[in-house]
């Protein structure tokens, strides 16, 4: 649902020409040799081990081994001028930039816009570059 999601706004905002959308489980479905010029990540928000597929989309593992997982693959996947950009809720951030995996991939986050949501928290969007740029 959410890549359909992500390919209807690309049309309706007239940028399908230049936006893909792929469903796959971090980098999975990613060729090795694939760089793009920005990678879109809404992590699971909790640091709980999910007992269902549903649960999966909010509870990344115990020790936040999804957004783990993201930091350890997202370099080889960026291009040298490429930006990630993440929403996170209070419940993770900043905790997610503290990550070893994290601090070694160089990227320096800027907060972009942050809300209340419905559930009473926040919810924060970071634009990471590379501290090399």
């Amino acid at each position: 649902m959410a890549v359909r999601c992500s390919r209807i706004n690309a049309i309706v905002n007239g940028v399908d020409a230049r936006i893909e959308s792929r469903l796959s489980n971090l980098f999975e479905n990613i060729g090795p040799d694939e760089k793009f010029d920005m990678i879109v990540f809404n992590p699971p928000f909790f640091f709980s081990d999910p007992k269902n597929l549903r649960q999966r989309a909010f509870m990344g593992g115990k020790t936040g081994e999804v957004i783990r997982g993201f930091w350890a693959g997202v370099m080889r996947h960026l291009t040298p001028a490429g930006r990630v950009q993440v929403t996170v809720s209070d419940v993770v951030s900043p905790s997610m930039f503290e990550f070893t995996e994290f601090i070694e991939t160089g990227l320096k986050p800027s907060l972009v816009a942050k809300r209340s949501s419905f559930m009473g928290n926040s919810v924060s969007v970071y634009a990471l570059r590379s501290q090399a740029t």
